[in-house]
């Protein structure tokens, strides 16, 4: 027997395709899982080429990999970063499908193609990327993690890649997924500006719309000293905006909503005027807390934390805020009118300004004009003829 195998092995290193053949299918019949050497002589046959001998050594490791040792796998993943598409398909499809026999190894398996991802072809990580997909089903959370930690790689393109595996990864563990978001939040600590740019791209991918802990997590970085940071938190706070989750019946009831808000607003202003209790500008404010206290924490939360704090922020901050502002297309109450305003007053970016015009345009509210608007009006003259 041992002669045997010793001449088969000479077979399956031979130049012809039928001498590969011949000894794969002889393979079937003799080889035993704890024969390492053969199998990887049956991973080299891959690599030859030919048009029968690939095909069977890749039937035949398909029946032994699942059984065989950890060297063995970690061979195969090697041959992953093989120059020709041919092998690279075999050899990551020979590990998908082990891992779906042999679920325990997914740990092993996720391990072995996460540093491929991190390779310098797009190819080699389009395959491992795929790959890791194919194998999420097994343990979503354990490859999420292998996909984050790939966030502070160097090259770009396996930053990206990384994010939109994370993407279709959370499409398999489900929106929201705790575990998942643990593990893409971490990063959102590094000192690395790519990498918190990539961690916040990641989380508006991976959270439900209006997430609220997502949404915490973002709104700090809206103030990034990096633009790039600040912008991507922008795009994925927008993305996770429940209003742009809602049909298009339940916003305009939201909208209906606010234009009632805003005319009790006007009533109550009018009726502490006449009663000479209180100012119109004190009975506004008082008004519009209380409708913020029968609502609870509204849509419009998210708009105020945005843009209450503009005044006090960096032009840079500001001017994100205030795209920000303009694109979730919320009614905004009259202080965020005012924040927003302020910022007119910004001489050192035009950009700042014209994002504040951006944001009034979207803010203000979609019914009758009221007093407190005609405020506005006023301040904004006296802001153009200083």
């Amino acid at each position: 027997r041992r002669l045997g195998m010793v001449t088969l092995r000479l077979l399956l290193q031979s130049p012809a395709d039928a001498h590969r053949s011949a000894a794969v299918l002889a393979c079937n019949f003799t080889l035993e899982v704890e024969d390492l050497h053969t199998l990887e002589l049956l991973v080299l046959c891959i690599e030859l080429g030919g048009d029968q001998a690939p095909p069977l050594a890749a039937a035949c490791l398909a029946r032994f990999l699942p059984l065989s040792a950890p060297c063995l796998w970690e061979f195969v993943s090697e041959r992953i970063v093989h120059p020709e598409a041919r092998v690279r398909s075999t050899c990551a499809s020979l590990l998908v499908g082990a891992t779906e026999k042999q679920p325990g190894s997914l740990v092993l398996v996720a391990s072995l193609l996460g540093p491929h991802m991190k390779h310098k072809s797009a190819e080699v990580r389009k395959i491992a990327a795929q790959s890791l997909r194919a194998v999420a089903v097994h343990g979503p959370s354990f490859v999420g993690k292998i996909l984050a930690e790939l966030f502070s790689a160097d090259q770009q393109e396996t930053r990206e890649t990384a994010v939109e595996a994370l993407a279709a990864v959370s499409q398999i563990a489900g929106l929201g997924d705790r575990d998942l978001m643990h593990y893409v939040t971490i990063p959102l600590s590094s000192p690395a500006d790519y990498t918190r740019k990539a961690a916040a791209e990641a989380l508006g991918k991976v959270s439900q719309a209006g997430n609220s802990e997502a949404l915490s997590k973002l709104m700090p970085l809206l103030d990034d000293p990096c633009r790039e940071v600040a912008d991507a938190a922008s795009f994925s706070l927008i993305a996770l905006n429940p209003p742009l989750a809602l049909p298009c019946s339940q916003k305009a009831a939201s909208d209906e909503a606010s234009a009632s808000g805003a005319a009790a607003e006007l009533e109550a202003a009018t009726a502490a005027r006449a009663a000479g209790g209180t100012s119109a500008a004190g009975s506004t404010s008082a008004v519009s807390s209380s409708s913020r206290s029968r609502s609870g924490a509204s849509r419009h939360d998210l708009l105020e934390d945005i843009t209450l704090c503009l005044p006090s922020c960096s032009s840079i901050s500001r001017e994100v805020r205030l795209l920000t502002a303009a694109k979730l297309e919320m009614t905004g109450t009259k202080a965020v009118r005012l924040a927003i305003l302020a910022c007119l007053e910004d001489t050192s970016e035009e950009k700042v300004r014209e994002a504040a015009i951006a944001a009034l345009e979207t803010c203000r509210p979609k019914v009758q004009a009221t007093e407190s608007d005609y405020e506005l009006v006023h301040k904004a003259a006296q802001l153009i003829r200083h």
